[in-house]
């Protein structure tokens, strides 16, 4: 009986809730519409925390799709899937951990994005968090505990991320769908500006013919010589216009404001199908990711039963009381380890002995992730174990700003992800000084943080395109990305307007060639992706193009290969402090950024 009255009490709050969101479209009252959009952001957070992050989407692509129509902007929509999203993830350690990631969700891409329409809406956001916390307990479904071969639980969360991947899919087919615009002028818009300006000055004049009610025949070269010079002349206009009009000089001013006014609506309205276009490929770039979730999950193997034996009997030799214990088996039968421990009393053990005592049991060579974390005491702690590599790789970087600035417009990374790849990244903003800086920072940090969240290196390019595209100003950046696979040594190489990549095995030189436009240029542009298998000793240098037009000769690249061919430098610090003053010296002024990252792999 008390589960029926919270079945109808739920379908209750459903039913005012799409009340509610309906009235927005007829209501303007300013309370109303903040309750409104209140109920919309506790009916995404509910349907993410009860019934998982695909609901949570689902329902906040409905509510977005509503604001969406009401703003006349594709911003809500985006910020209403990613909360709902991130309360359906967050779900299973409870009420409040969702509620964090459901305001953290709106604060990260309103900053981002939308950082008035963030503000407007703090109140609503606020609001829902309260009266989520003032739902009974009993209507919401507690998520439950994972207990190893719970393989219906695990399919079906499978197959509801292939579910919300789909949904992705096709909201990004819908907005591809829609009728896209020209981002010039018709002739038929050109018509219209000359109507206006004519009504403004003419009044009944009809003298010449761009008084007249019919369109002028001059108006395709009107429109050319418009385009080309940017404003129009005297020599520019009809014959009967310079003999017989009174008034050239106010319709000229006024006919230019009228195309220049035309013109920049015009200019807002490709801005805005830009935005559709990077919001569809966001959609799709989500479905693909989530896809690789699922297939990720697929592939995995818990292999927990079969060695949790061996594993007690060792942590019971070392003194070490074992609470949980998880073993997976990934691709390429690679196993991690995520084990809870606690020290006897009175004893401790390194994080280092208990990594190796776990790789002699697992018949794996085990290392711990970085956690901060260097001895296992008397509380319980839980330690990650990963496979260690069989390479290891070290880099050395060597720069040298432009004359008459502070900053280098040019930026790096190396960064080891959490998959055992290494990342080296050059990015070269457009011009020098403190704007490309801060261009150049954005797109190494970003990309950074999209590898690290596990999306592949062309999803991450992707959408950092994307992002670059719709904001008010696009300044374009160079990318030059290489992602090292210390596990295999396999490297690819990924170039967005980057100069050339160079490659020194023994004394001979592989160049991995430049090409396509850079990043924030065009929302359909890819980078050009080569693959090299790198062996113990190769020598990677990266460099701007400060660098090669540095260089004497014609043949920039052959001049570089030349010197890292003749070149016998171990010491990547040291190889990249040789390539940047090849041609250059500390005294002279460098007549553009110049930034050299230098890697070495080598063997454990």
């Amino acid at each position: 009986m008390k589960k029926k009255k919270n079945l109808w009490f739920a379908r209750i709050i459903i039913i005012l809730f799409l009340g509610v969101s309906l009235a927005q479209l007829m209501l303007d009252s300013p309370a109303v519409l903040s309750a409104v959009r209140a109920l919309m952001y506790l009916g995404v957070l509910y349907a993410g925390f009860t019934y998982g992050a695909g609901a949570g989407g689902s329902v906040g692509a409905v509510c977005g799709m509503l604001e969406t129509f009401h703003q006349e902007n594709l911003t809500p929509l985006g910020i209403f899937c990613l909360m709902g999203v991130l309360s359906g993830v967050f779900r299973p350690l409870g009420r409040a951990a969702s509620s964090i990631a459901f305001l953290c969700g709106a604060v990260g891409i309103g900053m981002s994005y939308a950082v008035d329409y963030l503000t407007a809406s703090v109140f609503e956001i606020v609001a829902a968090v309260l009266l989520f916390f003032l739902l009974p307990q009993e209507l919401l479904k507690k998520p439950q505990e994972k207990h190893s071969g719970q393989n219906g639980l695990e399919k079906m969360q499978r197959q509801r991320l292939k579910e919300t991947a789909s949904s992705y899919g096709r909201l990004a087919q819908s907005l591809q769908s829609l009728e896209s615009r020209e981002r010039f002028l018709s002739q038929e818009q050109a018509a219209q500006a000359i109507a206006r300006a004519s009504s403004i000055v003419c009044g009944g004049c009809r003298l010449c013919s761009l008084g007249k009610q019919d369109a002028p025949k001059e108006i395709p070269s009107l429109c050319d010589d418009w385009q080309e010079k940017g404003r129009l002349t005297r020599e520019d206009m009809p014959e009967d216009f310079q003999g017989e009009c009174r008034r050239q000089d106010l319709y000229l001013e006024t006919l230019s404001d009228c195309l220049d006014s035309m013109n920049y609506e015009e200019e807002w309205r490709g801005r805005f199908f830009e935005s559709r276009e990077a919001a569809s490929l966001q959609f799709r770039e989500m479905e693909r990711t989530l896809n690789g979730i699922a297939q990720e999950l697929d592939e995995t193997v818990d292999v927990t039963a079969r060695v949790e034996r061996g594993v007690r009997r060792m942590l019971r030799r070392r003194r070490l009381k074992m609470e949980q214990l998880l073993v997976l088996e990934g691709a390429e039968a690679r196993k991690e380890a995520f084990v809870t421990v606690s020290a006897a009393s009175g004893g401790c053990v390194t994080v280092k002995e208990l990594s190796e005592s776990m790789g002699k049991t697992l018949s794996r060579n085990l290392r711990a992730t970085d956690s901060g974390r260097t001895v296992v005491g008397k509380e319980p702690c839980t330690i990650r174990l990963v496979e260690d590599t069989k390479f290891r790789l070290l880099s050395g970087v060597a720069r040298a700003v432009k004359g008459g600035e502070e900053l280098s417009g040019d930026n790096f990374s190396c960064h080891l992800l959490p998959d055992g790849r290494m990342m080296l990244c050059l990015s070269d903003g457009m011009g020098s000084g403190r704007r490309a800086f801060a261009e150049s920072e954005l797109v190494t940090e970003l990309l950074e943080e999209l590898l690290e969240a596990g999306f592949s290196a062309e999803r991450a390019i992707s959408m950092l395109n994307a992002f670059l595209l719709v904001r008010k100003e696009q300044r374009p950046a160079t990318l030059d990305l290489a992602l090292i696979d210390l596990y295999t040594g396999q490297a690819r190489f990924y170039k967005q307007g980057a100069v050339s990549t160079f490659i020194r095995r023994g004394g001979q030189v592989l160049e991995i060639a430049a090409g396509s436009l850079p990043i924030g240029v065009d929302c359909g542009a890819t980078p050009v992706c080569v693959q090299q298998c790198l062996e113990d000793g190769d020598m990677i240098v990266m460099v701007t193009d400060g660098i090669l037009d540095s260089l004497n000769g014609t043949d920039k690249e052959g001049v570089m290969e030349e010197f890292l061919a003749q070149n016998h430098a171990d010491n990547a610090r040291e190889l990249a402090e040789q390539v940047l003053t090849a041609n250059w010296s500390a005294d002279m002024p460098a007549k553009d950024d110049m930034t050299v990252l230098a890697a070495g792999l080598w063997k454990k």
